[in-house]
């Protein structure tokens, strides 16, 4: 179902930078169908609007890992739910990084758009998600395909809290102090990180965690 031309979708702008929040608001100007009803510069600002203005679509950038970034985009769906209203959240960032592009989508992102588009592709986003329409481009396409990416969604999150500590520079035995598991258990939790993730050892896990951002390393 399209957006009708009369229909109005109200925007909120989600943009640390005041020279975007500007570009991005020049690119609906001549958009009779888009109110943006808000800018924000950080999470809690959004979150906040989220709940005071019930936006249709949170086109969103700010500056966060893709753990980060995931938790994000989580709490304001959530938030969107417990207000009443169904939000949809778009990412439009000059990041490209296939796992924080994969990151979004999971978290229940609609859309994602590098900044080096046009703001005819953006507003195209924007009023697909709106009404609630499949939208996708290569880049999400390839986010979501990429092969270390899939192969890091099949880690349990166990596996991925010990893949975590690994990062981190924890040994087996002080993972296993940590976690109050065997020595053992340990072991066989990163022989399934390594078959999983197609590696042979500890250092090329930790390589391909650190290059993907696979894990989040918030304390």
């Amino acid at each position: 179902m399209a957006v009708a031309a009369s229909q109005s979708i109200n925007l909120l702008i989600a943009e640390r930078q005041p020279l975007m929040q500007i570009a991005i608001a020049t690119a609906f100007a001549d958009r009779s169908h888009v109110s943006i009803v808000g800018t924000t510069s950080t999470f809690a600002e959004t979150a906040a609007q989220v709940v005071q203005v019930r936006p249709a679509v949170v086109l969103y950038n700010l500056p966060e890992t893709p753990a980060m970034l995931q938790r994000s985009i989580s709490e304001l769906l959530t938030l969107g739910i417990r207000s009443g209203s169904r939000i949809e959240i778009a990412v439009y960032t000059l990041n490209n990084d296939p796992a924080y592009i994969a990151a979004a989508l999971n978290a229940g992102a609609r859309g994602y758009l590098n900044t080096a588009h046009d703001g005819v592709n953006l507003v195209t986003m924007v009023t697909k998600i709106a009404a609630h329409e499949p939208y996708e481009n290569p880049e999400m396409t390839a986010a979501l395909a990429h092969p270390v990416l899939t192969a890091a969604r099949r880690l349990t999150p166990t596996e991925r809290e010990i893949l975590r500590q690994m990062v981190r520079g924890a040994e087996n035995q002080q993972i296993a102090d940590n976690r109050q598991i065997a020595l053992s258990t340990v072991k066989k939790h990163t022989t399934n990180i390594y078959r999983k993730l197609q590696v042979e050892n500890r250092s090329q896990a930790v390589r391909l965690a650190i290059q993907h951002n696979l894990v989040d390393l918030d304390p």
